[in-house]
């Protein structure tokens, strides 16, 4: 008898581990919409790529000895932190807000004018951070309600995205109130599994 859940669901794992999200967030997601253990790990299997051939190692191919890698490693820390205070004091690192909104009001209005501004929604233990700046905004997810399920927490904690907007057309969903269909010019880990979540979703209820 075909197994019409073990085709769905080895077809989204195939689909998502090609476009490059772990075994551990897919397992996470699947288990969530109700999917036993065995019908993941046998889709997860199905959709591992085969191991190709390891490369032949190529005789006298120069390496880098170790008191040359670790000048070489200083030197680009060095540029990096010279580039930050650079960046710093001319107010040009992505998330420095010139303004920061205490309410959503303030926030839209300064984003739609493709201001600087930063906004922090806290809903019932629910942390979003957001910042806009020349039309972008940056939105991070920093901690989700204790009553969420575990694995939800993991699939969405620490993430963030980039959304690119028209001058104008920023509105309070956007604020994080409502992650509704301006997501899809959005790129980024928490863009990335509102997607997930939202393609399980539909694959449980397809």
């Amino acid at each position: 008898m075909v197994d019409i859940d073990q085709i769905r669901i080895n077809s989204y794992a195939k689909k998502t581990l090609k476009a490059g999200f772990s075994e551990d967030s897919i397992r996470s997601i699947l288990r969530l919409r109700g999917f036993p253990d065995d019908k993941i790990d046998s889709a997860l299997s199905s959709a591992r790529p085969a191991p190709g051939p390891k490369p032949a190692a190529v005789a006298g191919s120069p390496r880098l000895k170790p008191n040359i890698i670790i000048p070489v490693g200083i030197l680009i820390v060095l540029c990096l932190l010279i580039l930050f205070m650079i960046l710093a004091k001319f107010n040009a690192l992505p998330g420095i807000a010139q303004t920061k909104c205490s309410t959503v009001e303030c926030f839209v209005s300064t984003a739609n004018q493709c201001g600087e501004a930063s906004y922090i929604n806290d809903v019932e233990g629910t942390s979003i951070y957001a910042s806009t700046r020349g039309c972008v905004l940056t939105m991070s997810l920093e901690q989700l309600n204790e009553t969420e399920p575990e694995e939800v927490r993991a699939l969405f904690e620490n993430t963030s995205m980039e959304c690119p907007y028209e001058k104008g057309s920023f509105n309070s969903s956007m604020a994080g109130n409502d992650f509704g269909s301006w997501i899809d010019n959005c790129s980024g880990t928490l863009a990335d599994a509102i997607y997930q979540l939202r393609a399980v979703a539909a694959l449980a209820s397809g």
